[in-house]
């Protein structure tokens, strides 16, 4: 599972094109979707995304999707007492993420009060952060990994498939 901190400005500009919509925010409310939203344990985030659903319906959307059981949100715990702005509720999260530090904003050029450490990443707490544009975000999100395959006289199971009572017969 790979979960991604989205921050508010991601969610501020979401209406900027219809694949923003549906290839980035509503990848996580589907049932296929092995990827999460961390949120924070004290629900700062969640407040955060609430105020901003409150004048976009397809957040508004988004938020009671992801609330269905199992959620596609995973909590952090992390105390966030001590940031200064926005910016830092959603850093100090993905920071203490365990599976992987990627937030994923609207533009690299958005950011106001952190500095890029090297491309696409910000050094945060001793952390590397890997911020994702929305583009960036779409590729990352929907990536597939596919191989393909030429076989002559063999069964082969791919994709967590299985062959059960196969007779493999060579024609002549």
């Amino acid at each position: 599972m790979a979960a991604y901190t989205l921050s508010k400005c991601i969610l501020e500009n979401i209406n900027a094109g219809k694949k923003y919509i549906t290839d980035l925010l509503f990848v996580f409310t589907r049932d296929s979707n092995p990827h999460k939203v961390t949120v924070d344990s004290q629900n700062i985030i969640l407040d955060i995304y609430t105020q901003l659903a409150k004048s976009n319906e397809f957040i508004a959307t988004w938020l009671q999707l992801m609330s269905h059981q199992p959620s596609n949100f995973e909590p952090i715990n992390v105390d966030l007492s001590s940031v200064s702005n926005d910016e830092e509720i959603f850093l100090k999260v993905c920071c203490e993420t365990k599976s992987q530090q990627k937030i994923i904003v609207f533009t690299h050029e958005g950011w106001k009060y952190y500095n890029y450490h090297s491309d696409k990443v910000i050094h945060y707490n001793n952390k590397f952060i890997y911020v994702l544009d929305r583009d960036e975000a779409i590729q990352d999100l929907n990536f597939v990994n596919s191989a393909n395959i030429t076989a002559f006289g063999s069964i082969i199971a791919a994709n967590q498939s299985s062959i059960n009572n196969s007779d493999n017969k060579q024609n002549d």
